[in-house]
């Protein structure tokens, strides 16, 4: 009877052993699936950001379309375009796209006060690109790079 008795606690052991064993892999499964990872490059992220084209997830550093070779972004980008400026007209490769209106110009035309853009309220009240400047001056603004 001791026989059968310690037979039965070393498979109680053994099985319980093995149930802890399924419950670690069931959590390292659901921590798996619970980790966001960068599209581009698979690392681990805290909060993801997504790319505004191709909807995927990306790591900070990967975020920009020309950083993760996103190729919805290469094909909104026409090769050539003419300026959307009335009378320019200028044919340009790799065109500017007016961050408010979304329209394309060539280089003299490509800020908002320079088009006259519809939306250029936003652009006066500072949403304006990086390294740009704007001063209001007796009526007229003016751009500094």
């Amino acid at each position: 009877m001791d026989f059968f008795l310690i037979l039965l606690a070393i498979g109680l052991l053994i099985f319980s052993y093995f149930l802890y064993e399924l419950y670690q892999k069931y959590l390292d499964n659901q921590y798996i699936s619970s980790v966001k990872r960068c599209s581009y490059c698979s690392k681990e992220i805290q909060d993801p950001l997504p790319c505004k084209y191709c909807h995927k997830q990306f790591c900070r550093e990967h975020q920009h379309p020309l950083y993760h070779n996103c190729k919805e972004w290469k094909d909104s980008i026409p090769d050539y375009a003419p300026c959307s400026f009335p009378g320019c007209g200028e044919r340009i490769h790799y065109p500017r796209r007016c961050n408010y209106c979304k329209q394309f110009f060539c280089d003299k035309h490509s800020l908002p006060c320079d088009h006259d853009c519809v939306n250029i309220e936003d652009w006066k009240n500072g949403s304006h690109p990086p390294g740009v400047t704007t001063e209001i001056i007796n009526g007229k603004i003016i751009v500094r790079k």
